[in-house]
Formats: structure tokens, sequence, C-alpha cells
């Protein structure tokens, strides 16, 4: 497994998939193995380019068992370590794309180091580092149009628990099909990994980072970066409603709606996924 020193020392793991140009992608949980992205839908082949897959702090190949490591580290440390990685692969410029929570990263990294981005995509992002979040009446509005679902009823009652119990005491699997578009064999199978694949110390550590979020926020708007914000249809994370909020921060942005599609798209559908990443790369280098 390819991997590079840290600028503290540590020894960080990365995924590299395909050949071509890198595209460094940043995965979300947070705290969950870059495994749950599998090949992305065929990406690498389905756009001529280098998938190189950053293992977060406390994640894959970088939990370091024995050693601080294993309990992650904040955004603002994984966001110094795409640093590192863009100067272990000796690039002058690249691409970055955060996928949910991996935008966390995103953000901090384009503040900081816009000079290096060529392009920012940010995938089913999660706006909670910038306070950009669904409200009640959004992710309501989200749920409910899964009501034709055969699984709605059984996901509609672990919601519901949720507001009295929290996350902790629910039956979670009875929400997982909210977060896919069809559920199918292979949303099923990607859902049935989730736990085994969940450092939940990493996960609480990514959000305990001193960054003022409302001052993140408000930087974006100096990011003059291309960024294209990709959602799915049916996203509870960052569906219809946040997507374009999270879009008008920056000064240079374009919204992508994936028509049937929720939380992650390379499963839902990935010859359309793949086709919208390819015209995304396309268009940015027309």
């Amino acid at each position: 497994m390819p991997s590079f020193i840290a600028d503290d020392d540590h020894r960080i793991s990365y995924l590299s998939l395909g050949e071509g140009e890198p595209l460094i992608l940043v995965p979300g949980g947070p705290g969950r193995d870059a495994a749950y992205l599998e090949d992305l839908g065929g990406f690498a082949p389905g756009t001529g380019r280098r998938l190189v897959i950053l293992e977060p702090r406390g994640t894959g190949g970088s939990r370091g068992e024995g050693s601080s490591l294993q309990a992650g580290a904040p955004a603002e440390r994984i966001a110094a370590d795409i640093e590192g990685l863009r100067r272990h692969l000796g690039l002058e410029t690249f691409d970055l794309v955060g996928h949910s929570a991996g935008c966390a990263v995103a953000y901090l990294y384009a503040v900081d180091h816009q000079d290096r981005l060529r392009r920012l995509v940010l995938l089913t992002p999660s706006g909670r580092m910038i306070g950009v979040e669904p409200s009640q009446q959004e992710s309501e509005r989200q749920v409910e149009r899964r009501r034709d679902a055969p699984w709605y009823e059984q996901a509609r009652e672990a919601l519901d628990l949720v507001a009295t119990t929290g996350w902790t005491d629910t039956p979670r699997e009875a929400t997982y099909p909210l977060y896919y578009g069809p559920w199918t064999r292979a949303a099923r199978a990607h859902a049935a990994a989730q736990e085994s694949q969940l450092n939940r110390t990493a996960m609480d550590t990514f959000w305990s980072g001193p960054t003022d979020r409302d001052a993140l926020r408000g930087r974006l708007a100096s990011v003059t970066t291309p960024v294209h914000v990709v959602v799915g249809e049916f996203d509870l994370v960052s569906g219809p409603d946040s997507g374009p909020r999270i879009a008008e921060l920056f000064p240079d942005a374009q919204l992508h709606v994936l028509t049937g599609m929720s939380h992650y798209p390379w499963i839902d559908d990935p010859d359309a996924f793949v086709a919208c990443m390819r015209g995304i790369l396309t268009a940015a280098e027309s």
C-alpha cells in the first residue's frame, strides 16, 4: 500500500486506482475506511484519471495501531495531510474531490491553498463545518419523497425514534435505504459494510478542531477556483435544498443534481455518476 511521511513524521497511507493524471479524493464518514468508496463506480477507466484516495488518520492503512493515529485527527490536521500528499506526488496543481464529511477537509484546504487547486468537486457534501445543513423541514421533505418505497414505513419509524432516543439506541439499519437511490443488492451490501469500516473515535475526533465555522464560511468567498457541487436528488445530507446554499458561498460554483440518486451516487447509478464526473472534468479543461 503506498504511503508518505507527514510533516509530523507519521506514515499516512493512500489508495491509487487506475492510470493517468492524479485526482485526489478525501473520503467522508468521517472515520470510515476509504474502502467504502470502492472503485467509485469504475471512475478511473471511465475518466482516464488516476484516482488517489487519502486514508485519513484513524482509518484504513492510516489507523496506526498502538499509536496516536488510531484516535484519528481533526479535519484541520487531515487538510495538512492533503498538502503532504500533494508534495509527495510531486504535483504543482491538482484536482481535489471531497465526499460528504471529506468536504470539510476540502473547504479548509481550499481557503489556505487555492493556488494549488485547479478544480474543487464537492460530492454530496456535508455543510457541517461551514454551518450549512438541511433544516428539519427540508429533511422532512426529503424523507416524504420516498413515501412510495417498500421500506418507507420502517425507515420512518426509525427516524421518529431518533427524535426521542438519539442515534445510539436506534435501529440504524432501518434508515440505510434513505441514503441510496434504488435499494438494490449492491446498495444493501454497501450499507451492511458500514459498521465494520467505521472508527467511532476517529469520527468524534474529526469535528474537534478549533476552526471558527462562521469565519470559514465567509472565507469561501475568496476561493476563485472553479467549484462543482454534486448532490443527489434524494440525499438527506446535502440534497437539492442545502446543495445550492453551499454553491452560493463560492464565487465560481456550479450545481449538479443527480436524478434518482442519493448520498452514494456511484452505487446508485455508476454509469450516470461517472458520466457526470467526466463532464465536469472535461468542461473544466476546455
